[in-house]
């Protein structure tokens, strides 16, 4: 009887064994049940985001035959490239996708740069004032843009700047860009982590304000200065409400001479039926075409996460930021 129990106890034993190696791994060497529960997790996920852009490369390929075919479902019969040539004339893409770029990237630069600055000052010094000043700091975030755009847009009409590109480098400049009280809390969380032991090492090397900003605070904020660039970038990008309002828009005696890739697609189908009106040599205005402009306005985007991805990730790591 005794050897029986022993052999029912080494075989529970053996199970509870074999259960904890599927579910936990041998060692973390092999492939385990959380493992595969995770990945499985993790794939759904990706897929959930990924089919939007999947459909829409997909749809963008599809001649007029594939999409009123049924039968065509994800993979084309064929790649007809003559979407995007359509999309790329009626969004006038090289000269638009250059406004683009400077409409984005300078707003952004110089927002950085403020940001950063302005920052530095909150997190290092003492002043009176300084608890209000965050608070407003806070609030300028809170309040919609909407409850500002009207004084915005008399201020603007009367320094004559609507219908520029100024109407986004000035506010950005100065510290008032879009989502600038997100960037100079950024700055300010990470240089508020810098030990007061190293700022007074270095004033007594003889390092002045100017001396530690730069030598000692500025080489390592190089995380911050990433995340912030990017959705500085892709915020000015994305922007439409805010272009359309300032920038694009025909002030006193000036006339529209910017716009954006996200603008054309707004006005795509207009564009387009003035562009090809009593044209019969080309497919009407469909589905397909529509996903090739959008296509074309989200790939810049696109490559830049994917060449700074892994700088990226890095960064939101070391700042605690999430979008």
């Amino acid at each position: 009887m005794q050897i029986n129990k022993k052999l029912r106890n080494l075989r529970q034993m053996g199970a509870r064994v074999a259960i904890r190696k599927l579910a936990l791994g041998n060692r973390g060497k092999d492939m385990s049940l959380a493992k595969l529960i995770i990945y499985f997790i993790l794939v759904i996920i990706g897929f959930v985001y990924l089919y939007p852009l999947l459909y829409m490369l997909s749809t963008s390929f599809k001649s007029l035959e594939d999409l009123i075919n049924d039968g065509v479902k994800w993979l084309p019969t064929s790649l007809y490239l003559e979407n995007y040539a359509q999309a790329l004339e009626v969004m006038s893409f090289s000269e638009t996708l250059w406004q683009t770029v400077a409409l984005s990237l300078t707003p952004s630069l110089l927002q950085v740069g403020c940001c950063c600055l302005t920052g530095y000052a909150i997190a290092r010094y003492n002043f009176p004032g300084k608890t209000p000043v965050i608070g407003l700091l806070v609030l300028t975030f809170v309040l919609p843009k909407q409850a500002t755009m009207l004084p915005t847009y008399l201020l603007f009409k009367e320094y004559d700047i609507i219908g520029t590109i100024y109407a986004f480098v000035i506010p950005a400049a100065l510290g008032q860009g879009l989502n600038a009280a997100i960037i100079t809390l950024v700055f300010y969380q990470y240089f508020s982590q810098i030990h007061n032991s190293v700022i007074e090492a270095a004033k007594i090397d003889g390092c002045g304000h100017f001396g530690v900003f730069f030598h000692i605070a500025l080489p390592g904020v190089t995380a911050a200065f990433i995340v912030s660039f990017l959705f500085s970038l892709v915020w000015y990008w994305n922007e439409t409400y805010l272009t359309g309002l300032f920038v694009s828009a025909t002030g006193l005696g000036n006339k529209q001479s910017m716009t954006t890739l996200l603008m054309e697609l707004r006005d795509f189908e207009a564009s387009y039926k003035l562009l090809y009106q009593g044209s019969e040599t080309v497919n009407k205005l469909n589905e397909a075409i529509r996903m090739a402009g959008t296509m074309l306005c989200i790939t810049p985007l696109l490559l830049i996460y994917f060449l700074l991805q892994r700088y990226f990730v890095q960064s939101v790591d070391m700042v605690g930021m999430k979008e």
